[in-house]
């Protein structure tokens, strides 16, 4: 009986991806064929995934998440520090958002305040490998 049920428990646990909630679950699981933000030094990826906006009418927020080309877990890349700011490309106003770490691989990055125009959101990694990669934002006034 105790077999029966340990092989139940295992099935459910593995079916239900072992307790992560669907949402986390596929959110570690973006297309791994595609790099949509390459950092070629430290063999990353990374791709932006909005919760709110980007908007100038609001607030605006998102998770960055990045993963290794080889598919091997994220380690030491992002040990000596990561930074993000935002630049407007017309006047050179830059802005740096709140960014808390929700694990070694995802970030959340939020209070953004927009104005409509054209920005640059600036990924840095820092340590012996930096690197940055530029990532174009545009609003439209509305």
């Amino acid at each position: 009986m105790k077999i029966v049920l340990w092989s139940v428990f295992i099935v459910l646990c593995f079916i239900s991806a072992c307790g992560k909630k669907p949402s986390e679950f596929a959110a570690r699981n973006v297309d791994r064929l595609e790099c949509p933000i390459s950092f070629e030094k430290n063999n990353l990826c990374a791709k932006i995934d909005w919760k709110t906006g980007p908007t100038a009418d609001g607030e605006s927020s998102f998770e960055l998440n990045f993963w290794k080309k080889d598919n091997s877990e994220v380690g030491k890349e992002l040990s000596q520090g990561l930074a993000v700011f935002l630049r407007m490309t017309c006047c050179g106003t830059v802005k740096v958002p709140k960014m808390t770490a929700v694990s070694t691989d995802r970030f959340l990055i939020n209070q953004i305040q927009f104005v409509p125009g054209n920005w640059e959101i600036h990924l840095q990694i820092k340590g012996p490998l930096a690197e940055q990669a530029v990532v174009q934002v545009s609003l439209d006034d509305q």
